[in-house]
């Protein structure tokens, strides 16, 4: 944490400043962002089938897209490959995020590395903070919500920050303190974004999968069309989180995003 010079104003922290953060960053680093997302999908599409027999079944339908209830070890392996992929994923994302925040490009395989470094503290810190959110969602939503807000940038403090599970939390809900409603809106409006992106990536593959004819060429179409909006959903995320975490440092410490880049050099 940097030290602040007295009578030092602080920027402040507006969902204006973050969006265009998160989309800046996003674009600056699409394709880049799209292969992760696209890996994800591939890798965890690879496993599923091993329990399902087929890949689209496994990247558009997941557990139960038969209709029948999943085996236990379906039903482990899904959980688990969710969990450890894409938060692998958003830990990659995280670190190249900050990364052009700073003004640098991260290559791929850096970006890989410092998702898979930091993987086991996020899986850890992911998990944990699954259940205090679906026991705060089971007694009331609300508190489901602000749990899952307060915790919300766990994942960009153990990669920028290297803290431990249980540090990286209380770190993140010490820095949201105050901010909530506004880490909250940031997050409305991506998703809101990331549901119209969506639907114009569905209408679309409808279009191309109904001219294709042949029934393989539609499946065919319509499952790149699932992975890409999974990869920009996932991408915009973790963009998304990261300027949350910048924003937040800048202005509740006075830490300028080159500051935070500087534990990756």
């Amino acid at each position: 944490m940097s030290d602040m010079n007295a009578g030092q104003v602080l920027p402040e922290f507006r969902v204006g400043d973050v969006l265009s953060q998160t989309f800046s960053t996003l674009f600056g680093n699409f394709f880049k962002i799209v292969l992760l997302g696209i890996l994800f999908y591939v890798v965890f599409g690879l496993v599923m089938m091993l329990f399902t027999g087929s890949f689209s079944a496994a990247v558009e339908g997941g557990l139960g897209s038969n209709g029948a209830l999943p085996s236990v070890p379906l039903f482990v392996g899904y959980i688990l490959g969710m969990v450890v992929l894409s938060m692998a994923i958003q830990a990659a994302i995280t670190y190249g995020a900050i990364e052009f925040q700073a003004g640098r490009r991260a290559p791929l395989g850096a970006m890989l590395r410092v998702g898979m470094g930091s993987i086991v503290s996020v899986i850890i810190a992911s998990i944990i903070i699954g259940i205090a959110v679906g026991i705060g969602s089971l007694l009331l939503l609300i508190p489901g919500i602000i749990i899952w807000l307060m915790m919300s940038i766990t994942i960009p403090v153990i990669v920028a920050e290297g803290k431990g599970p249980f540090d990286a939390m209380e770190r993140s809900a010490s820095l949201t303190k105050g901010y909530k409603w506004s880490v909250f809106g940031s997050y409305i409006v991506v998703m809101i974004v990331a549901w119209l992106i969506d639907i114009v990536l569905t209408f679309a593959g409808g279009l191309i999968a109904g001219i294709a004819g042949a029934s393989g060429a539609q499946q065919t179409v319509l499952l790149i069309v699932a992975v890409v909006s999974g990869a920009l959903f996932y991408g915009l995320n973790a963009c998304c989180v990261a300027s949350i975490y910048t924003g937040l440092r800048a202005a509740k410490e006075g830490t300028g995003v080159d500051e935070i880049a500087k534990v990756f050099e």
